[in-house]
């Protein structure tokens, strides 16, 4: 999918010399000597960096090419391999390189570790040791090290030496593939006017033949939504690297939006003063993409003034004009300096303008087409629709323009288990069965369960009732935790809600979730646990005249946090419209979870509330009739009859809804079979993230491991790509519900509530490793005990076996309530441990993960089956809420 006239250039010998040097950094042989260790006199450049230590040659673990280097027998975690590097670098502002190595344990680290990257200099005024990057190891990848270095001096520079190490010394480790790249020499692609992509009615066309193209492909991540970030997190961001672009291409894709910051350009302190480091930036990016056939889509992500969208109150839309005056100063100065590069697709203004209304965005559009057009008729302009109320859609004087809304569908698909957005299940694709929620829900019944004993109760997990959706215009169901005519205070906290047939057969767990308080690293949570719903989002909701006091407890049943009601006259409860589930005609759902009550006197229990269609709102099944139903509604109609192209410039859907058979790439198929049959050019957002990426991982730069295996094949097998990767590979956590069906003859529980001490097993979470005789007394020498505490819970696991040795070991949580760290310094050998012994856990080698079979909860005295997945090397664990069953 590589522009016509990029064949034509490869024709040309005289052509292909002249860009090479401009295209391709300088060669780094220049600046780094044997940086690929394919060299066998490496003490010749090479040298141990900071006292003593073992340095030689390997060829049995390499990045790539034949060898690498491994350094061993380190004094100090300060040594490392390491290069001279004076008289090879230009000093001064303006003149920044891009430092990077790879580097890899020989073992897997004992505790969480960190490699990094660093630059001693000497000058006239003494030593600077300046660390280009940082990242955590990873026991069984490659790990890549990069960062920007411009060579700054005070006075004379006496020496200047680039080295790597780790901050434990015990750990050897590879080195390879160390490089130097200069900043980017760079020159406009030879083109003419015609070789610009441009617009002819409802399509995009390029060349003197006008051939039809339509614009595929990818959002790479260059902004920060918080305006107070400098632009060197975005000149080290990790979000993507030259591989990405080769990617994106073996995809199919042939362009990527690049959702840029003007912080890279210019600085709130000195307006208008654009950077040499923010055009290096971009003209890096460029090259990239010339380099493998893809166009780039210049995205103002955030103007001066901030991100926008929904909710936006900064400065932008005021009376004072300067910020969008900025923003003029701004893009005219991009246009003009890139005017003559087609390898640039086209100018997207402001992503998701939020102006004051519909009309101040039109009359600043014009006005921002105007500006550039002083300066560049070469280069499509994307104008996006106002995220205002009361926007409409509009056309502009120019005839080089291209149209743009985002897409999200269905919301509740789209987001379903991100933590961050606080959501449950969503559904799955496609189901006729099942309605879109419309924009406003409207409460039908709440159904209760049979109320809890009165007086004092534990901890205890009530079953219950199956509640039948009888009526058509329920669409929804929203869990409720309820309390009527009570003086006294009940607790809520981990609950399941389950689906049932017409037949009464268990179909799915629909959610299996644990309330707790959102602590300060949820962006880690995300990736981890989407079960949990945080309790800052279950509100109050009085039914009629009900009353009552809700508050958010330090501590619950499991983590530290739970739910509580007191005080409540008539029916009062407290809900999570976000956690609202789709529900089907003629099908029953039960919720069931734990309570515990003080002092009740009336009564408390789970509940679901029901939700139906406004007056004048239908069922929508969702399908892909209703996918084309939306374009049409949001724009393609209006579009379609002004003979105008269009863009969608974010399209997405959370790394959840591709699991489990939920149907993400069935949805994403669909959206591209519609999109070439309206003409619409797309691009899916995003390439890298940890809720809607291609690639999922948290840390680092995207690797294949942690690509979406099931989205990847989608997208090259609908746009004609090269690129397959085994399905089943990684897209984030797996820890959302298994929603499989139940064998037939399932028993259907009686529908009255029963007061358990432990929660039905579900038999659609599989067990990781079934235990032969279950029934058989556990084992004490290797229960493991769990002590519950608010500030540091602990596990204590006294038999693990590891590789056919058996060692003990405590573990602390951090963090979150699921996250374990290891105390590597008290693992100790056990003897005299039978290797069939029923309570003994066992660490999989196969994915990383730690089983054990009987957890004791010292404060109940319950015993647990428990499932850790491993996050960093040997030291960080993860407990999967999803598959913690009792004993």
């Amino acid at each position: 999918m590589q522009p016509h006239w990029w064949h034509r250039l490869n024709q040309s010998r005289a052509c292909i010399l002249l860009l090479v040097g401009s295209w391709l950094p300088n060669a780094s042989a220049a600046l780094i000597e044997n940086g690929n260790f394919e060299s066998p006199s490496l003490t010749q450049n090479w040298f141990v960096f900071g006292g003593n230590g073992s340095l030689s040659l390997n060829t049995t673990e390499k990045h790539t090419g034949n060898a690498s280097a491994l350094i061993e027998k380190r004094a100090q975690s300060f040594v490392g391999p390491g290069q001279d590097l004076k008289g090879k670098l230009q000093e001064g502002v303006g003149v920044t390189y891009t430092l990077s190595a790879w580097v890899k344990p020989k073992n897997p680290p004992q505790k969480l570790e960190r490699f990094k990257l660093g630059i001693k200099l000497e000058d006239t005024k003494g030593s600077q040791f300046i660390e280009i990057d940082v990242a955590p190891l990873q026991a069984h990848l490659w790990t890549k090290l990069s960062g920007p270095f411009t060579l700054k001096p005070n006075g004379s520079l006496k020496s200047l030496t680039l080295y790597v190490f780790n901050e434990d010394a015990k750990t050897d480790f590879y080195v390879d593939d160390v490089e130097i790249t200069s900043p980017v020499a760079y020159t406009p692609t030879p083109a003419g006017a015609k070789d610009f992509i441009r617009a002819k009615g409802r399509d995009l066309v390029v060349g003197a033949n006008d051939k039809v193209v339509r614009l595929m492909g990818t959002n790479f991540i260059a902004y920060d939504d918080d305006d107070s970030q400098p632009a060197d997190k975005i000149f080290r961001s990790k979000n993507y690297d030259e591989i990405d672009y080769k990617r994106v291409s073996e995809m199919g894709m042939n362009v990527v939006r690049l959702a840029m910051t003007y912080k890279v350009f210019e600085e709130n302190t000195a307006p208008g003063v654009y950077k040499q480091e923010g055009w290096d930036w971009l003209e890096k990016n460029i090259v990239w993409a010339r380099k493998y056939g893809v166009y780039l889509i210049l995205d103002m992500h955030v103007p001066p003034g901030g991100y926008q969208s929904w909710g936006y109150s900064g400065p932008f839309w005021g009376t004072n004009a300067q910020y969008r005056t900025r923003l003029n100063n701004l893009w005219k100065a991009i246009a003009q300096r890139y005017k003559n590069e087609p390898f640039i697709a086209g100018y997207d203004l402001i992503n998701e303008p939020a102006p004051n209304n519909n009309q101040q965005w039109i009359t600043y559009a014009q006005e921002l087409t105007d500006v550039i057009r002083s300066v560049d008729k070469n280069h499509l302009l994307i104008v996006e629709e106002a995220f205002t109320d009361g926007s409409e859609h509009f056309i502009l004087k120019d005839q080089n323009i291209l149209y743009d809304f985002h897409l999200y569908e269905s919301w509740e698909f789209s987001n379903q288990f991100i933590y961050t957005k606080g959501r449950g299940y969503g559904g799955r694709y496609p189901d006729p069965e099942v309605s879109v929620f419309p924009w406003d829900m409207k409460d039908a019944d709440l159904v209760l369960n049979t109320a809890m004993p009165t007086g004092n109760s534990d901890w205890t997990y009530y079953e219950g009732k199956l509640h039948k959706i009888t009526d058509a215009n329920v669409f929804g169901a929203t869990p409720a935790f309820v309390s009527k005519d009570n003086s006294g205070k009940v607790y809520f906290d981990d609950f399941v809600v389950k689906e049932y047939d017409p037949n009464g057969q268990l179909v799915n767990t629909l959610v299996h979730a644990q309330v707790d308080k959102k602590p300060s690293d949820w962006y880690f949570l995300n990736s981890i646990d989407p079960l949990l719903s945080y309790a800052e989002e279950w509100t109050a909701k009085k039914v009629g005249t009900g009353n009552g006091t809700k508050a958010i407890e330090k501590t619950g049943r499991i983590g530290t946090g739970a739910i509580s009601i007191s005080k409540a006259t008539g029916t009062y409860t407290v809900q999570n419209v976000k956690m609202t589930l789709p529900v089907k005609v003629g099908y029953s759902y039960q919720i069931s979870g734990w309570i515990k009550g003080e002092n009740v006197k009336g009564s408390a229990m789970l509940g679901l509330h029901f939700k139906q269609f406004q007056a004048g709102d239908k069922r929508q099944p969702f399908t892909k009739e209703y996918l084309e139903n939306v374009l049409l509604a949001n724009g393609m109609d209006y579009y379609i009859k002004n003979n105008v192209p269009v863009n969608i410039g974010e399209f997405g859907i959370g790394i959840y809804s591709f699991q489990n058979d939920l149907g993400g790439e069935r949805l994403v198929a669909d959206f591209l079979d519609l999109f070439q049959k309206y003409h619409i050019n797309a691009q899916y957002f995003n390439y890298h993230g940890i809720d809607y990426g291609i690639y999922t991982n948290l840390l680092g730069f995207p690797f294949t491991e942690a690509a979406n295996s099931a989205l990847v094949n989608t997208f090259s097998t609908k746009l004609g790509g090269t690129l397959r990767l085994p399905e089943g590979g990684s897209s984030g956590s797996t820890n959302t519900p298994v929603n499989q069906n139940v064998p037939t003859g399932t028993e259907i529980p009686d529908s009255t509530l029963t007061p358990n001490t432990q929660p039905e097993t579900p038999q659609e979470i599989p067990r990781p490793k079934p235990i032969s005789g279950e029934q058989a007394p556990f084992s004490e020498a290797c229960v493991a005990a769990y002590t519950p505490d608010v500030d540091n819970s602990r596990l204590d696991i006294p038999c693990v076996e590891v590789s056919g040795q058996i060692y003990s070991l405590t573990m602390n949580q951090r963090f979150s309530p699921f996250i374990f760290l290891t105390d590597v310094e008290n693992i100790q050998t056990v003897q005299n441990i039978a290797a069939d012994n029923n309570c003994l856990a066992h660490y999989l080698t196969s994915d990383n993960s730690l089983y054990t079979p009987c957890v004791r909860d010292t404060s109940t005295a319950i015993i647990w089956e428990a499932y850790f997945y491993q996050v960093l090397p040997t030291v960080l664990f993860v407990l999967d809420m999803t598959r913690v069953q009792q004993r």
